[in-house]
């Protein structure tokens, strides 16, 4: 039994930090730190498959008298982050999570808005190694990766463009570009950067700060549904604990011990930037 019991809160652990890690590495991304981009992708696929599939294991136990599911069973599930995630949302749906109060049953849900679908889209193209290993597949001639975007220009296409658009309101995007032409300005044809967008274009120093001031005020709104979808998850498992607890299952570790701390309103999960299991 303990070995069970230690196994699941291994592996809850490894999923809360990887989802925690990924979410901040998002808000820390732009087109001059693309490396944020790659660790937020791995660290987001990894949480995200580990925290669907540990919901599911649980699941099936509950169902079948402690029985766990075979390794084969659990190897067919595959890597899809699409379709692992809808596994779940239709296990929520099965066991009517959050039925009790209207905000936890809007919580238990997979949200369903296009910002998140989209990042979920992007990130299952990485979990499923569509986008993984880009760039050696773009150098090495993989005919695929010739014709797609890299998983950055994905996501500045399919998520930050899609909260710009949800979000940015005109007053605001002039006020910034007002302030990038300020900022460019004093220093007429010496202004000068070498640097590239997401999509690999060379930029001017002016579209690198309109490019900035996109990324800074799209970070928080980032996080926010990602977060949303870490919520569902938590409260996923904060059903599955209690019927573990019901029914005197001692493999079952306190999933809420991992996941509470995404058990929050929007306004804190919008505004709270660095996320860990380790420092709550």
């Amino acid at each position: 039994m303990a070995n069970i019991w230690h196994a699941l809160a291994d592996e809850a652990g490894i999923a809360v930090e990887h989802l925690a890690i990924g979410v901040t590495a998002i808000g820390k991304a732009n087109y001059a730190k693309q490396a944020y981009y790659a660790q937020a992708f791995f660290a987001l696929s990894v949480g995200f498959e580990r925290s669907a599939k540990l919901a599911l294991i649980i699941d099936h136990a509950l169902m079948h008298n402690g029985e766990f599911p075979s390794f084969q069973e659990v190897k067919d599930w595959g890597h899809g982050l699409k379709n692992l995630l809808q596994k779940v949302d239709d296990l929520s749906i099965r066991r009517a999570i959050g039925k009790q109060l209207k905000r936890n049953e809007i919580w238990a849900r997979l949200p369903q808005t296009q910002i998140h679908k989209n990042m979920i889209d992007v990130l299952d193209e990485f979990a499923t190694n569509i986008t993984r290993y880009y760039n050696i597949d773009f150098v090495t001639g993989l005919t695929r990766a010739q014709s797609i975007d890299s998983p950055s220009a994905a996501w500045y296409n399919l998520v930050t463009s899609e909260i710009l658009k949800t979000h940015y309101s005109g007053k605001q995007r002039n006020r910034d570009e007002q302030t990038a032409t300020l900022f460019v300005e004093p220093f007429g044809s010496l202004a000068y950067i070498m640097s590239f967008s997401e999509h690999g274009d060379e930029i001017t120093a002016k579209q690198a700060a309109i490019a900035l001031a996109h990324s800074k005020f799209a970070a928080p709104f980032a996080r926010l549904y990602l977060l949303q979808i870490m919520r569902f998850l938590t409260m996923v498992m904060n059903d599955l604990n209690h019927q573990a607890y019901k029914d005197q299952n001692e493999n079952i570790p306190d999933l809420g011990d991992f996941y509470g701390m995404f058990n929050n309103k929007d306004k804190y999960l919008k505004r709270w930037k660095t996320w860990s299991l380790y420092d709550k």
